[in-house]
């Protein structure tokens, strides 16, 4: 991938690499415990997340949607820390999805889990207000 300094997402090296530490960086951990919302049209893959979020004390799924227009009513309802969410879906997409809850919540915590990791996707993704991309083709462990 060529490295322009100016881009926003320039130094994100690798699509491997785009994992961030979903939580640090917004959220006191020290709190009881971190509400996940999962937002993505494919059960499994909401299972698997599901998983990887029960491995952490400090986590928790509050729940699933597996549509943008479900996680939208799921994120009024549940009022979660951190929406995870998939870009491409039927009907609304999870950008669309993103930009609802950010109108609603500037400092919402969004996380974009995509197989697309296109530079200029995320950095859509970050100007509209992620805190962070993972690519669904990064390491679990990270």
């Amino acid at each position: 991938m060529h490295q322009d300094p100016s881009h926003p997402v320039s130094n994100l090296g690798h699509p491997s690499t785009y994992a961030v530490p979903f939580f640090t960086p917004f959220f006191n951990c020290s709190q009881a415990m971190v509400k996940v919302l999962i937002v993505d049209d494919h059960a499994i893959v909401r299972q698997g997340y599901a998983r990887l979020i029960a491995a952490d004390p400090h986590l928790s799924v509050c729940g699933e949607a597996g549509s943008a227009e479900e996680g939208y009513g799921a994120y009024l309802q549940l009022n979660p820390d951190v929406v995870i969410t998939d870009l491409s879906m039927k009907g609304l997409s999870g950008m669309t999805l993103l930009q609802k809850i950010m109108a609603r919540d500037k400092n919402a915590g969004v996380i974009v889990c995509s197989m697309y990791d296109d530079a200029s996707l995320i950095a859509s993704a970050l100007n509209n207000g992620a805190k962070g991309f993972v690519s669904k083709s990064s390491d679990p462990a990270n």
